[in-house]
């Protein structure tokens, strides 16, 4: 890791030890990657209880004239504060890790950049950690109220697969908890960080609540956050193709993950010929907006699984 990192900038109240390592009872956790934190920033400082501190990991490729905005946004807030910048994208399993290592409070909460939060949010997130229920919690997600045109086919199916209460989520345990929007014991982190094997987009999350979830508590949560960050369907299109080879390395890591229905499709289409014809024609269908939208993400869905039977079988454990 040599050389990896610029030197971090603080805040005043981060350089006053008895403030942020004697009384920080929750690190907040923001990675971005050429996104604007500072809403997010600002909708945390107006609703922070005592006792927090906050670390933003800029992953990559920095933009100077951003991180100085974020910087003397910083600088205003009344509670502990640090931004660390990468000279080169690490990735997302390495920017969470990061961020873990530099955490000071016994939990640690991970929330995305493009995130906006409700009133009392962290708040009722403390009093969970009080609560000693559990040693991971996942608070889930839901779509902001407007929704761009060109966003529609990811809300749906974000609103397919992603957003459900904590009794729906429940069912599916480990494998419907996701790395934003997450509580977990810092001592959790460190013993189980996440497995920088996964590069770019997709998978390590589930991965890492699964290995962590052999030993700590988990438990699903009614308190979620609006995920503004949706996306095109040329962009989902993109991370799915990305994403496959993170999802084989999930396969061979995970046997019982076998069972679940997007490692079932996947595999039945894995002896089929000519793929990049297939992925062509659902991708095709995937743009094609004057379809219906179950059907649109219909054609996404089968699109990530192509993208995963290709890779199956060429990532070791």
């Amino acid at each position: 890791m040599t050389g990896t990192l610029i030197t971090t900038q603080d805040n005043s109240a981060w350089l006053n030890r008895e403030m942020s390592h004697k009384t920080s009872t929750l690190s907040i956790l923001v990675p971005y990657y050429k996104d604007d934190p500072r809403a997010l920033i600002s909708a945390l400082s107006a609703d922070a209880p005592k006792g927090i501190e906050l670390i933003l990991f800029d992953d990559g490729m920095p933009d100077q004239a951003l991180n100085k905005a974020v910087n003397r946004t910083l600088q205003a807030l009344t509670f502990p504060a640090r931004l660390i910048t990468a000279r080169h994208n690490l990735g997302r399993a390495a920017g969470r890790n990061h961020l873990a290592h530099h955490a000071r409070a016994s939990w640690v909460l991970y929330l995305d950049s493009d995130m906006d939060i409700p009133t009392h949010f962290l708040a009722s997130w403390l009093e969970w950690a009080g609560s000693e229920q559990a040693d991971i919690y996942y608070g889930g997600f839901d779509m902001p109220t407007t929704i761009a045109p060109e966003h529609r086919l990811h809300a749906a199916l974000a609103r397919a697969g992603d957003v459900h209460d904590a009794a729906s989520r429940d069912d599916g345990g480990a494998h419907t908890m996701a790395s934003s929007n997450l509580l977990v014991r810092r001592s959790v982190l460190m013993n189980t960080p996440f497995d920088e094997g996964f590069s770019g987009w997709g998978w390590e999350d589930i991965d890492w609540t699964l290995r962590a979830g052999e030993y700590a508590r988990l438990m699903h949560v009614d308190l979620s956050a609006h995920h503004k960050g949706l996306q095109t369907v040329e962009t989902l299109l993109a991370k799915f193709e990305q994403g496959g080879k993170n999802f084989a390395r999930f396969l061979a890591r995970h046997p019982e993950a076998h069972k679940r229905p997007a490692a079932k499709l996947a595999k039945l289409l894995k002896p089929l010929p000519f793929k990049p014809l297939q992925k062509t024609l659902y991708a095709e269908l995937a743009k094609t907006e004057i379809l219906p939208l179950r059907l649109r993400v219909m054609a996404l869905k089968v699109y990530r699984a192509l993208c995963a039977a290709q890779a199956l079988g060429k990532v070791k454990r």
